[in-house]
């Protein structure tokens, strides 16, 4: 999770897995805390969601109490990359990366099958433009793909629909990139940042018809995973997502 002060300076912080079902349920998004009794490390080499040499790591005598004040700070926490900088970043795992675009095409989910998996997980494909001719695909994995949706909003019918996403990772897969998002990722829909509404202006009122493609979730069957082979070559080994 990313933590911010009073003073807008912003930490990652980690709850350890032995301590998650405790201390989970105490913390919940745009709430303020007052928190104790916490270690502080060296920030993680890689999969970093915010910039900073150090992080907070909760432990077992954490104290957890809610705020009598709440802190009026930023709503959202991001550091856009601009499309033409993504290409630099494919398979790098030193930070997440967050991104701005406008909505053009959202797939239905679907069962990817893997041969190093014993299910399919489930991806959902959605294409964004920045508003200057550039493209990029974005995959959504595992329950995100089936939490994403744009909500019903009349007034929202003849202007462009823009999504912050935060969290994700540059990816390359058969001679194109794409941006991918597991579990760390998040999104916002019509974010009220500075970066949305220079994108909006950007459109000169030009407007944005989403193609919708797939069939729906609940009209699928999940396919049987593939069997698993007690010997993998070179190349099959190499082919494997680790991520």
């Amino acid at each position: 999770m990313v933590l911010v002060d009073n003073q807008g300076n912003t930490m990652y912080a980690e709850i350890p897995a032995k301590e998650t079902d405790k201390l989970g349920p105490m913390i919940q998004v745009d709430r303020t805390y007052v928190i104790a009794r916490f270690k502080v490390c060296n920030a993680k080499k890689n999969f970093k969601s915010v910039p900073g040499p150090y992080m907070l790591e909760f432990t077992c005598h954490t104290k957890i109490s809610a705020a009598t004040e709440q802190i009026t700070g930023p709503k959202y926490i991001y550091n856009l990359t601009p499309f033409e900088k993504l290409p630099e970043f494919i398979n790098n795992t030193k930070k997440f990366h967050d991104i701005l675009g406008i909505i053009t095409e959202i797939n239905e989910p679907e069962w990817i099958p893997f041969s190093n998996q014993p299910n399919p997980s489930l991806r959902r494909d959605i294409r964004l433009t920045n508003g200057c001719g550039q493209e990029i695909k974005m995959a959504i994995w595992g329950s995100k793909a089936t939490q994403f949706n744009l909500p019903e909003d009349p007034n929202m019918e003849d202007r462009p629909a823009i999504v912050l996403f935060t969290g994700c990772l540059v990816k390359y897969y058969q001679e194109n990139f794409y941006v991918s998002g597991y579990s760390a990722c998040h999104w916002y829909i019509n974010p009220d940042i500075l970066e949305a509404a220079s994108l909006l202006n950007r459109t000169h009122g030009q407007y944005y018809k989403i193609k919708r493609s797939g069939i729906p979730i609940a009209e699928q069957s999940q396919p049987e995973p593939p069997p698993v082979a007690d010997f993998l070559t070179l190349q099959e080994m190499e082919a494997i997502d680790p991520y």
